[in-house]
Order: structure tokens, then sequence, then C-alpha cells
């Protein structure tokens, strides 16, 4: 793979001039190729396929929610874009563990999160296997467990990340996600 840039915007202009940008971009090409595999092999630009996802949502007070499934059992979520992570209370994560939907491995370090009202919290890192929504399954999704009864199950960025992008289609209630079809 060798650096192709085609266009630069002006405000990268200054980092493309730096002596080691060609470094930094193989680098990150390296662990792309590791990460993605052939999907990024040259050439296979136009080979990669998207599929388009229609999640249906259910508007509840100025919440939008829409129904997902770890590991194998239904759960609801609020939609939220504010939220870095996949957001789970521990007693839901209790019962997960004590029904066999997580295991002791899935379970990661401590880790602190700035919430809504500028508060810290601690949580801890919880592997999902698996995540379905609107029929397409993600693999190994970062979520974390969050403590207190009254947490709400959210849908974050750690989701969010694996799209290309996302639109909220408030006619039909729909959040239409484009990914890479594996």
């Amino acid at each position: 793979m060798g650096v192709k840039v085609v266009s630069v915007l002006p405000a990268l202009k200054p980092v493309q001039e730096l002596p080691h940008f060609e470094d930094i971009v193989t680098k990150m090409e390296q662990e792309m190729a590791e990460k993605y595999g052939s999907m990024l092999a040259e050439g296979s630009e136009d080979e990669c396929e998207t599929e388009t996802i229609e999640l249906p949502f259910l508007r509840k007070g100025k919440m939008v929610n829409v129904r997902g499934n770890v590991n194998g059992l239904p759960l609801d979520f609020i939609f939220d874009t504010g939220c870095s992570d996949i957001s789970i209370s521990n007693i839901e994560a209790d019962f997960m563990k004590k029904n066999g939907y997580l295991s002791d491995e899935d379970f990661g370090r401590k880790e602190y999160y700035r919430v809504a009202s500028g508060a810290t919290c601690e949580g801890q890192l919880l592997n999902l296997k698996e995540l379905t929504i609107g029929g397409h399954t993600f693999k190994n999704v970062k979520a974390s467990v969050q403590t207190g009864q009254r947490v709400p199950l959210l849908l974050g960025q750690s989701m969010m990340s694996r799209m290309n992008n996302f639109q909220i289609d408030n006619e039909k209630d729909v959040i239409r996600f484009t990914c890479v079809k594996m």
C-alpha cells in the first residue's frame, strides 16, 4: 500500500508537510490491514459492499428507544449519540451473568466516564460478544457497566462507530445505518 493523498483539507496541510507524515500513514494502513484484513487490500475499495440496516424506533417522550439483542438476550435501549459506549446497569449485567449471557471473561478493567451533568462516574469495561440490531450482528462491541438501579440501557458511540453513517428518519420512525457487509 502506497501513500495516496488525493486532496487534503486546508486545515490538514501542515500535518501533511511533517517529515514523518508518510510514516504515520503507513502505520495507520498497517493497523487497518490487521484489523480489517483483505477488505483493505490494494484495489479492493470498489469490492467492499455496504448494506443499509433499518432499525425501527419508538419515541417515549424525548427518548428514542430501539430493540437490540445482546448475546441472545433481547433488550430495549435508548439511542444516545452523546454516550461514548453502550451502557448497561450493574443490575442487567448481574442478570446476564447469572443466566449465561455474560461470562467472567467479558468483564474488563475499571474506567471513568463523564456524564451529561458533568459528574465523573466509575464503570467497568464489558465486551459484548454479539450485539444484533436491525438484523445485523456486530462482534466484540465495547460496553460499560454502570452502578445504579436507575441507570438506563444506552446504545452509544461504541456501536455507532462501527457504521459508515446513520440517519434518523422521523417520518418513518427508523434509524438507517450503513455499514460494510461482512
